[in-house]
């Protein structure tokens, strides 16, 4: 852990892995996790860039077979398209 301030992180997959986004959801809680579409989704927890790649299954010795992707930090002057909700969870986290 890295603190107790939260930040919120992109998970970018190159393809599809529900494994990853259920290791999320089962690390973090469904509340601290918003599915954009099947290859991505962000996460709001205390953590670094890389102990979210490797909660999530991405990288390290658990990293789920066939799983790859990036994941970002998302800075507080969040800005860009996406519908309502993902603006309202932005919101709340």
């Amino acid at each position: 852990m890295v603190g107790n301030k939260k930040s919120t992180f992109a998970v970018l997959l190159e393809d599809a892995a529900p494994g990853v986004l259920n290791r999320a959801i089962e690390a973090y809680g469904s509340e601290n996790v918003y599915q954009v579409a099947e290859t991505s989704f962000l996460v709001n927890t205390n953590e670094s860039t890389g102990d979210v790649a490797e909660t999530c299954g991405i990288l390290g010795e658990d990293r789920l077979q066939g799983a790859y992707g990036a994941v970002f930090l998302l800075t507080s002057s969040n800005a860009g398209f996406a519908e309502k909700k993902l603006w309202r969870w932005l919101g709340r986290h």
